[in-house]
């Protein structure tokens, strides 16, 4: 079995971080009430039931947007370091498997930012892909 490499693991990053919160969002937004429920989360699900369907598809582009630079800014930090100019300490992440060992954000490959920013995913067997996932047909 392979380790994980800086693109795996930022496509994986973009996969359960950001798409699948966003999903989960979106569904919890649209659940009807439940019990027990905070009075903010209800408030919040009754407003975005009342939007129309462009401005639902609005808001998933903003809690995108706002993943997409939270997760970038740490895969940043990763990167630089901590403090300016990384002066306070470099941070590295490894992906380990027994006794292997596999320094994720190597100073010497792309950094994981830049990774971030092109497109990539990994598909349901955890195999990276370069480019956009296709939309899945609705029947």
């Amino acid at each position: 079995m392979l380790l994980p490499s800086g693109k795996e693991y930022v496509a994986y990053l973009k996969a359960v971080l950001r798409d699948d919160k966003i999903d989960e969002a979106v569904s919890f937004y649209r659940a009807p009430k439940v019990p027990n429920r905070p009075a903010s989360d209800t408030r919040l699900s009754k407003w975005y039931r009342g939007l129309g369907p462009k401005d639902m598809k609005m808001v998933e582009r903003v809690m995108r947007d706002v993943l997409d630079r939270a997760i970038s800014t740490w895969l940043l930090v990763l990167d630089k370091g901590i403090g300016s100019d990384g002066d306070l300490g470099r941070l590295e992440l490894y992906s380990k498997l027994g006794r292997r060992k596999n320094l994720i954000n190597n100073p010497k490959h792309k950094s994981l930012e830049a990774l971030y920013r092109t497109n990539g995913y990994l598909d349901y067997d955890g195999k990276f892909h370069a480019g956009r996932p296709r939309k899945r047909r609705r029947k």
